[in-house]
């Protein structure tokens, strides 16, 4: 596109502390650079990080990992590095960062999911993922999830350990990949083409773990973001939320039009 500005988004957040934890500890941001501006060359970027609590410092580690990899992606660099190359290298600062918290806070490590995608002006995305945070992608009546979990469970499905359903069954939440992480983090970043139409959800496992796919998908795929985004919070409180909910749903073009719904019994 010539013009530096986006097609039209519709885009919606939100994050709850569910209904077991005593804090919230995801963090999750959204920005969207005004027309016309150095930024909008990188794109619009949303976020979602789930701190990891059991480390300590849960909510520091979320926080600052989604302020530094803002703030490294933003940054002018002299070199015009492409975007994607531009995206890994905000992401290993953030993990350096997330490293150096712990060490002042004087804990041995703090630790964070991440996950998450940008939108160019030219309608491509780059979609991201550490951890076991995701991302899906809705399109033509159909939902994938395009991120990889990084997780003892993804790892034991994917060697026919267990089935889908075992893993549901036991949860193991044991992540094998965060931001925060001593070592450095593999290649996570992505590239896909983007229609009109396209939805996008982003969101922390609190989330995913108490619903169904196909679920998602009725959920958010005919209504406006934010409808959409409330349907998913709504039904994850009904069903127990025992970890904080943080979704962000972003829709590449007008919303459709706002639709009657009831909540599941």
């Amino acid at each position: 596109m010539s013009r530096q500005v986006f097609p039209r988004l519709d885009v919606a957040e939100a994050t709850d502390v569910g209904l077991r934890r005593e804090r919230n500890e995801d963090s999750l941001s959204v920005i969207i650079p005004p027309p016309n501006t150095p930024q909008i060359a990188q794109g619009a970027l949303f976020l979602v990080a789930d701190g990891m609590g059991g480390l300590g410092g849960g909510a520091l580690a979320s926080q600052s990992a989604v302020e530094e990899l803002i703030r490294c992606y933003y940054s002018p660099t002299p070199d015009h590095a492409p975007v994607q190359d531009r995206l890994q290298q905000a992401l290993e600062a953030a993990n350096g960062h997330v490293r150096n918290q712990a060490a002042r806070i004087g804990l041995r490590r703090i630790g964070t999911t991440m996950t998450g995608l940008v939108l160019t002006a030219d309608e491509q995305a780059l979609v991201f993922n550490i951890g076991d945070s995701r991302v899906y992608h809705l399109r033509n009546g159909l939902i994938e999830q395009i991120t990889r979990d990084h997780s003892v469970m993804a790892l034991q499905i994917e060697s026919g350990l267990i089935t889908e359903e075992q893993a549901r069954l036991s949860r193991n939440c044991n992540i094998t990949a965060f931001i925060g992480q001593p070592t450095p983090l593999d290649s996570c970043v992505q590239p896909i083409p983007v229609h009109r139409g396209d939805v996008f959800v982003v969101c922390s496992d609190g989330l995913w773990s108490v619903m169904e796919t196909h679920e998602i998908y009725q959920l958010v795929h005919q209504v406006p973001a934010q409808q959409g985004v409330e349907r998913l919070v709504q039904l994850a409180l009904q069903r127990g939320a025992p970890d904080n909910v943080s979704v962000i749903v972003v829709r590449v073009g007008n919303p459709p039009r706002r639709r009657f719904w009831m909540p599941h019994p």
